[in-house]
Order: C-alpha cells, then sequence, then structure tokens
C-alpha cells in the first residue's frame, strides 16, 4: 500500500509515502477512503463512530487533476456525511492544482492544524446534536 494511516481517537490521518499520487494510486485511496466513509457492518451514526479523516500531503510533490478530484469528491462525500475531511501539508504546485477545481476544499497548513479543525468540528456536531439542529 503507498499509504500510512495512523489512527486516533477521533480520526484517521493518511500519509502518502510517494512523492506523485498518479491516477493509478487514485483507485486504491479511493478504495482506503471508502472504508472510512461507511464501514462494512457498523452503523453510519457520529456519536458511536467516528471517521474523519486527514490527508497528509508532506511527502507528495505533484498530484494529477484526477487525484485531485477524487480528494474534492470525497471532501464532499464526508461532510455529507457529517465527518471531516481535512487536507495538509500541500506544497506549492499541490495548492495550484486544488485551488484550480470549483470546490472548496478544507485545507490545513500542518497536521497539526488539520486535527485542530477536525476536533473543533466534532464539538460543533456535538453542539448541534445537543441542540435538536
Amino acid at each position: 500500500m503507498p499509504f500510512k494511516i495512523d489512527t486516533k481517537e477521533k480520526f484517521h490521518v493518511i500519509y502518502a509515502i510517494q512523492p506523485n499520487l498518479p491516477a493509478t494510486l487514485s483507485d486504491e485511496l479511493t478504495q482506503t477512503l471508502l472504508n472510512y466513509l461507511q464501514p462494512a457492518g457498523i452503523e453510519n451514526n457520529t456519536q458511536q463512530f467516528t471517521q474523519n479523516t486527514i490527508i497528509d500531503l508532506s511527502a507528495i510533490t505533484a498530484i494529477d487533476d484526477n487525484t485531485a478530484n477524487v480528494l474534492a469528491h470525497y471532501h464532499n462525500e464526508f461532510y455529507n456525511s457529517n465527518k471531516s475531511f481535512v487536507i495538509c501539508n500541500a506544497n506549492e504546485n499541490i495548492m495550484s492544482t486544488l485551488a484550480a477545481l470549483e470546490t472548496e476544499l478544507n485545507i490545513a497548513p500542518t497536521t497539526t492544524e488539520a486535527w485542530d479543525i477536525v476536533q473543533m468540528e466534532e464539538i460543533e456536531r456535538e453542539l448541534f446534536n445537543d441542540e435538536g439542529v
């Protein structure tokens, strides 16, 4: 697998370990993300099971348009499923590729800031659920 996965209490961090994320790896990334989006046999309930995901691109020097579109697609899928999806540590080349998309992505400059975003969004979801909103 071209990814390293670090599991925390409220989220997973997926680290790509190759310098490029070509279209051929998009399929493997898609399968990994699908596993976190809705794992088999577990009810999709954010109170019992949260699979927030951070994609750390620190080892990546470039991504192709297909991979950028995969990231944008799953960003939307995660948020539609009431889960966080944050991209972090993207270099200028990757940022320009992602900026060309017509989708707003949640991007943090560092892994620590990505963790903070996920935790803040978890708190927001808990507050809105408690208020019945």
